[in-house]
């Protein structure tokens, strides 16, 4: 890797550079010839559907392509839950095979097999919405623009990730179409980098002290620990399925507090407990899948917040 330059073009290029080295692709925005309205990457989109299903046939596919790329239903928040719920599940389309009508059930993302997804890195990403937006770095899986990330100079007084945390919301309100898609956002002035998702405030954005999840560091953090610790490519896979599932229990907290009139104050810390216990359950994918269901029942260990 080169020596960093501390301007933000300089830390853009040396984590462009990282992202390579992890086996990710690489194309710049500006040689991208797209439709600005378009927030996700069509052909990769495309072509992903084709190798994760090749089985189906085109018309099934076109159908799900018009769905992953038309969720407009609700307001922002709503519409990234249900194409979380696209990239947990899959989506299911029913056509006619020799004459008989089927389901087939179509796959965003490879699981099972991470690394037959792709992986994309595009810097100087441009989408055109309510305004013009231009995110110094967009990670794609299978063309869909699931990380924003926001850099600032570390050299540069006037600027900290505070300035990069307004920068993800100030997107989110010119261009919510890329933030239906988004997983989470980075915000890193390379001396401090850290995560959240769509609808966490700047104190819940997280940093990470390990690079493999295991050997954790109490000390200030390497920006390459925190970009390595997240985005080796089956780790990006694995906590992107996790934390959205988190994202949905989070959800389904909230609205238990809120049915029972939980007292607003205390309803933060509630939220947390109830988010401490269930992490202590999922010390394992055998028990995450079962702590983190995606059904509409209400688990027994939720009516800890009713109480």
């Amino acid at each position: 890797m080169s020596t960093i330059q501390l301007t933000e073009e300089g830390y853009e290029r040396t984590l462009i550079e990282l992202f390579q080295e992890l086996g990710y692709e690489y194309e710049c925005g500006y040689d991208v010839e797209r439709d600005f309205r378009n927030p996700y990457y069509e052909a990769d989109l495309k072509a992903a559907l084709r190798r994760q299903n090749p089985m189906l046939p085109d018309d099934v596919l076109e159908e799900v392509f018009r769905i992953v790329t038309h969720v407009n239903e609700g307001i922002l928040e709503q519409r990234n839950e249900t194409l979380t719920d696209y990239l947990q599940n899959g989506i299911e389309v029913k056509h006619n095979e020799d004459g008989r009508p089927k389901t087939a059930l179509v796959r965003l993302i490879n699981y099972d097999d991470p690394l037959q997804n792709q992986f994309k890195v595009c810097n100087q990403w441009t989408v055109v919405e309510h305004e013009k937006i231009r995110c110094d770095l967009v990670v794609f899986v299978n063309g869909l623009p699931l990380v924003v990330i926001e850099l600032k100079s570390p050299t540069r007084e006037e600027t900290d990730e505070e300035d990069a945390y307004l920068q993800i919301k100030q997107y989110q309100q010119k261009c919510p179409s890329l933030f239906v898609y988004n997983a989470f956002s980075v915000t890193s002035d390379l001396l401090t980098s850290k995560a959240g998702t769509i609808t966490s405030k700047a104190n819940r954005y997280m940093d990470r002290k390990s690079t493999d999840g295991m050997n954790v560091t109490s000390e200030a953090i390497h920006y390459d620990t925190f970009f390595q610790g997240i985005f080796e490519k089956r780790r990006l896979i694995d906590w992107n399925h996790k934390e959205t599932a988190r994202a949905k229990m989070r959800v389904m907290v909230k609205r238990l507090l809120k049915k029972y009139h939980y007292p607003p104050e205390g309803q933060e810390q509630a939220l947390q407990t109830v988010m401490a216990q269930c992490n202590k359950w999922a010390d394992d994918e055998e028990n995450f899948i079962s702590v983190y269901s995606f059904n509409n029942e209400e688990p027994e260990y939720l009516q800890a917040a009713e109480e």
